[in-house]
């Protein structure tokens, strides 16, 4: 199997200018949750997540200067940061929501060609502990998203075809 046969298209993009605030707008439960960020050139820059976007919220509670305080955060698990932003005073989010995407987004990107065998692309995940691989074509834009459940619903069907 090669990562064009599980890869989820098309891939839903956001420009590195876009707002925190279209992001958590887009990150509903049951639906995506990364985005490759382009440039405008369409050529991915980075990937933004929920879990880039409760890292931010954390930071929005905390004194000091962003982006030190969001790189100190970026290896700490989702729920240790919402039991922090408990604890914390009011969340201040009103700035966060307007800055860009690029201030959260994960970058160098993890990424595939459509032509590669899909246990590089289950190596590469969990080599680099990330659930998502972007694939893109020659010129760096991206043609489509694998998950880790995309990657389990493979899978599955292999399982199923053996029975």
């Amino acid at each position: 199997m090669l990562a064009s046969d599980v890869m989820t298209t098309p891939v839903r993009t956001l420009t590195e200018d876009c707002r925190i605030k279209q992001l958590v707008d887009m990150l509903r439960p049951g639906d995506f949750g990364g985005y490759p960020v382009v440039s405008a050139a369409g050529q991915v820059v980075g990937l933004v997540s929920q879990t880039d976007s409760l890292r931010a919220l954390a930071c929005a509670q905390r004194e000091g200067d962003f982006s030190s305080e969001f790189a100190g955060l970026s290896k700490r698990p989702a729920i240790a940061m919402l039991l922090d932003m408990q604890r914390g005073p009011a969340a201040t989010t009103e700035v966060l929501l307007q800055r860009p995407i690029r201030d959260i987004m994960s970058s160098p990107v993890i990424s595939c060609g459509p032509h590669t065998p899909l246990s590089e692309v289950c190596q590469l995940m969990s080599g680099r502990s990330v659930n998502r691989v972007v694939v893109l074509d020659g010129e760096d834009k991206p043609i489509g998203i694998i998950s880790a459940s995309d990657l389990v619903s493979a899978l599955g069907r292999l399982l199923g075809d053996e029975g």
